[in-house]
């Protein structure tokens, strides 16, 4: 899920390992469990990823899938307005570090196929409430 804080700065995450030193840059993901939704899995990634409390986002909006270039993996991506502190975040064993970036500076370290999503997400949180 994309969260958005409240100076419009994405966060993201840098995957652990040493093999992913120069891998690109994420959002938090988790994959769908056989029980709960893709919007439910994304609220969980909140939770088991960045150790944020379930509460500590808002107008969750639907932003499509993203498929891998390998095809390995098929992402339902969200966006989100996030309410808490920008260091609240408290990374799992699978992200080694985290930012919040501009949607310029987004574009420029994200993993490709999730590029196009971004002006997507600035649009969709940056938009009233319906």
């Amino acid at each position: 899920m994309f969260l958005v804080n409240k100076e419009s700065k994405i966060l993201l995450l840098h995957p652990s390992g040493a093999y992913n030193r120069r891998a690109p840059w994420l959002p938090p993901k988790e994959e769908i469990e056989a029980d709960e939704t893709s919007k439910e899995a994304a609220q969980r990634a909140v939770v088991e990823e960045l150790g944020l409390p379930p509460d500590s986002c808002t107008d969750i909006k639907e932003l499509g899938s993203v498929t891998y270039k390998t095809k390995s993996k098929m992402i339902w991506c969200f966006a989100a307005r996030y309410l808490g502190k920008n260091d609240a975040v408290r990374l799992d064993w699978e992200n080694d570090r985290y930012g919040w970036f501009t949607a310029e500076e987004a574009q420029r370290i994200i993993k490709e196929e999730f590029a196009p999503l971004i002006p997507k997400t600035m649009q969709l949180v940056d938009s009233p409430k319906a």
